[in-house]
């Protein structure tokens, strides 16, 4: 997985999410091992099927990548607050219905990114309606609304300085189009910096800084 260049509209996000999502949608069975700097690959032949089932649209018409979506975070008791992005790509797994979301906060090195993932509560597909996280979304390995923060990645969205996933809060899915169609979500969450295992589980960094978003905006016009 790469840092999504300017150039294009799609790169890093088709296999960094069918990565992301081979993982975590194995929370209710058997944990697939990732590495805690990023999104690892540990199955290469899974992951080139998961992203094998997109299929990457034309170039955009030499306009801007994304406009920026300031996040309207007011700061409180976080030590950061709010999440500028100017790339949301997003790519749901036919297999399960999983969808994931990658954000990135600049089209160069070293990049924070942000992770959505969000595997269907019931049934093969996820849903419009609010998730409140519980117990079971504070770790990588049973997740099933999964939030994280990554910071100072290098290209491959790796070797990054910290990470953070949410522990309380909400996500709330106003819009959800299926494969090819949109999705749009409003985040309120508090993430704590955490380390992840080889086997996804989640720890909480013993005096760690935290990070919120509120009301943050997540839209992606086309699910790969």
């Amino acid at each position: 997985m790469i840092l999504r260049p300017s150039s294009t509209l799609v790169s890093f996000p088709l296999v960094a999410l069918a990565t992301a999502l081979v993982a975590v949608a194995a929370c209710s069975s058997t944990p697939t091992p990732a590495a805690d700097a990023g999104v690892a690959a540990t199955d290469a032949a899974t992951i080139d099927a998961a992203a094998s089932d997109a299929t990457p649209p034309p170039p955009p018409d030499g306009g801007p990548v994304d406009a920026s979506k300031p996040d309207t975070a007011v700061p409180g008791a976080c030590d950061t607050n709010g999440f500028v992005s100017v790339a949301d790509d997003g790519f749901v797994k036919s297999s399960d219905g999983s969808v994931g979301v990658v954000s990135q906060t600049t089209l160069a090195s070293p990049v924070d990114a942000m992770e959505l993932v969000l595997v269907p509560l019931t049934g093969n597909a996820v849903t419009v309606g609010k998730r409140t996280l519980t117990a079971v979304d504070a770790s990588y390995d049973t997740c099933k609304t999964c939030v994280l923060i990554r910071t100072k990645c290098d290209d491959n969205l790796s070797n990054c300085q910290k990470t953070f996933m949410a522990k309380t809060g909400s996500v709330d899915v106003t819009t959800f189009g299926g494969k090819g169609g949109r999705l749009e979500a409003s985040l309120d969450v508090s993430l704590v910096e955490v380390t992840i295992d080889g086997q996804n589980k989640t720890s909480p960094v013993a005096g760690g800084k935290t990070w919120c978003l509120a009301a943050h905006k997540v839209v992606v016009a086309k699910l790969q």
